[in-house]
């Protein structure tokens, strides 16, 4: 009678996509945590509305397929360019009214650390707090 062993390769498979996922959050964290919020002067070079949508989540309860609805409101992005780079950042629908293409808004922003991208995190009036 002989007695079988496990395959070591069902320790393998789980231990790198492990260390995958922890690198992919790890690298995540270094890139973006703990970043230094800038604050710049921009004019307003475009508008944009992305409108919004519905997303359908279906779960099995008791059973039974159970489909579920989300909706997802607009988006109002003004696009300005900042250090030579266009990009964009959302505000509420007032906001987007009131701010006229070729606009100065004051805007606050994050550089991510390795791949450099630009990250809105706040679009106010020139001259508004």
């Amino acid at each position: 009678m002989s007695s079988s062993t496990p395959n070591r390769l069902v320790y393998v498979f789980p231990a790198i996509a492990f260390t995958a996922v922890l690198m992919y959050y790890l690298y995540g964290a270094v890139d973006r945590l703990g970043l230094e919020v800038h604050e710049a002067d921009a004019r307003v070079t475009g508008k944009q509305v992305a409108h919004g949508s519905t997303t359908y989540n279906t779960r099995i309860a008791a059973g039974r397929a159970w489909t579920q609805a989300t909706d997802n409101p607009d988006a109002y992005i003004l696009e300005f360019v900042i250090d030579g780079e266009p990009t964009g950042g959302a505000v509420d629908p007032r906001m987007y009214e009131a701010v006229n293409q070729g606009d100065s808004v004051r805007v606050e922003f994050q550089r991510s650390r390795l791949t450099k991208r630009l990250m809105i995190t706040d679009v106010r009036r020139k001259g508004a707090s």
